[in-house]
């Protein structure tokens, strides 16, 4: 059981952090963040010129029907009504015992 209270433990604390700390000089380094590349595997470059070229010549492209399905999907018999804010906020400003729900 600490006899010091929460106050005295961070003030030490914050003593000790302002002391600093001496550090070893590190002489050799090992970075390690370079990908691992067997020494059998080789990268080759590629010639891509024939394949950018082909791109971006004119095409003819042919018309797709599509359906788009991002639009949100409401049923005929749904009706959306506008909601009087106002109203509404006056009576949560009143207090939640006055507030009127609808059933």
């Amino acid at each position: 059981v600490s006899t010091q209270s929460t106050g005295e433990k961070v003030t030490k604390v914050i003593e000790e952090i302002g002391k600093g700390k001496n550090l070893k000089h590190v002489e050799e380094t090992h970075d390690k963040s370079a990908p691992l590349i067997e020494k059998d595997v080789h990268v080759k470059k590629i010639d891509r010129t024939g394949f950018l070229d082909e791109v971006a010549k004119p095409h003819d492209l042919k018309h797709a029907e599509v359906q788009d399905k991002s639009v949100p999907h409401i049923e005929k018999d749904v009706h959306v009504k506008k909601v009087d804010r106002k109203g509404f906020l006056e009576e949560v400003s009143k207090g939640k015992d006055n507030i009127k729900h609808d059933s």
